[in-house]
């Protein structure tokens, strides 16, 4: 009985949750993943082709945007920097809390071996600043970097990492000056 009025719910619910518990929890603590029909331009999510509109089907592919950090201009606006697709399903975007996903091709060695030329990773752009230790997307002008961040909450400070030891970077600044793309979630590589 006391566990329910520390939840704010009956025992019933605790010993008989709903189907959608997981979903339910996702849209209470991080918002929902956006239907393709109301995703902002630069997330580019959208149904697939010949769906003119009207309901969202998720049982449809979500159109995730793959963004290649090779060819983004510092003129060029973030919407226009996606050539090609990759249809993923709703819930292995909802599994991983994605609200604005997008899937950039890692283009360096900077993060190997945790990432290596030519693996894909999946970010989130709802994610503009860092709000725990993790590989971040950073915008700096004319190019996207992948990169490991580690915050230090008292001094409101980030320190910048490249996996590989090679690059022999660290770089600690004020979390105020650095630029987040997203935040990465998911990779994937080829065989």
């Amino acid at each position: 009985m006391q566990i329910g009025q520390v939840l704010g719910c009956t025992v019933e619910e605790i010993l008989n949750p709903p189907e959608d518990l997981d979903r339910i929890i996702a849209e209470q603590n991080f918002g929902h993943l956006l239907p393709p029909s109301q995703a902002t331009a630069d997330s580019r999510g959208k149904r697939p082709s010949g769906d003119a509109g009207g309901e969202v089907h998720r049982s449809d592919p979500y159109l995730v945007p793959i963004l290649d950090p090779n060819t983004i201009a510092d003129a060029t606006p973030p919407e226009q920097w996606s050539s090609d697709e990759l249809a993923l399903p709703w819930t292995m975007l909802d599994s991983l809390q994605a609200q604005r996903p997008a899937i950039v091709k890692v283009a360096d060695d900077a993060m190997s071996p945790t990432l290596n030329r030519g693996d894909w990773i999946l970010i989130d752009r709802a994610i503009s600043q860092p709000r725990r230790d993790g590989v971040y997307v950073l915008q700096a002008p004319a190019r996207l970097m992948i990169r490991r961040l580690l915050l230090d909450p008292r001094a409101d400070t980030v320190t910048i990492l490249a996996d590989n030891p090679n690059y022999h970077l660290t770089n600690q600044t004020s979390i105020t000056d650095i630029h987040v793309f997203g935040l990465a979630l998911w990779r994937g590589h080829a065989l």
